[in-house]
């Protein structure tokens, strides 16, 4: 019996409680003893920025699944593969179910637009976010990871699970890339 303690933090777990409770429920799978789970909470005890990936991690062992919403783009003009590598490390270690990525827009009347104004910030083109998207897709590790990519403004998308489609996937993208970098820069820029 798994029963949550409502009167400890509202029953959330945290990244401790769900590594016990999976280690529990491993043991009793061991020798096929049935599990009943109650649950009485408020959810999952979300840590400082820096803990949420062993939460996720620690969730995913206990059974929960997750997915993922990213953007490329969002780091800016030139920091394309800085950002694909440090998201592909964040999404193979906490392994989420599926993917949608949407390449950054920009809405004139949102705070990141005074930061282009003011020349704190350099967005990057469509060309520069489907080469991150290229790297990303080229470093996950996520076997059975249903992704979903789109880049509105140029009416483009990718889709597939990896790892079983990754090459047609990169193939893709690296066409729309060799189309397009010899065109004008594209910025999706939203009234």
């Amino acid at each position: 019996l798994v029963v949550s303690d409502h009167q400890n933090d509202n029953g959330r777990l945290n990244v401790e409680d769900c590594k016990k409770a999976a280690r529990f429920v491993r043991l009793c799978d061991c020798y096929s003893l049935p599990v009943i789970s109650l649950v009485n909470a408020d959810g999952i005890a979300v840590p400082c920025q820096c803990k949420q990936g062993d939460m996720i991690r620690a969730a995913a062992e206990l059974g929960y699944a997750y997915a993922a919403h990213i953007m490329t783009g969002i780091s800016g003009k030139g920091r394309a593969e800085e950002n694909a590598r440090a998201l592909a490390q964040f999404i193979n270690r906490t392994k989420p179910r599926s993917i949608t990525n949407f390449s950054v827009f920009l809405h004139r009347r949102a705070p990141l637009w005074k930061e282009i104004e003011s020349g704190r910030f350099a967005p990057a083109d469509e060309v520069e976010n489907l080469r991150e998207e290229l790297l990303l897709l080229s470093l996950l590790d996520v076997d059975g990871l249903e992704y979903d990519g789109f880049h509105d403004i140029i009416e483009f998308r990718v889709r597939g699970s990896l790892p079983r489609d990754r090459e047609k996937m990169l193939a893709k993208l690296d066409k729309e890339i060799k189309e397009r970098e010899n065109l004008p820069p594209v910025y999706a820029f939203v009234e």
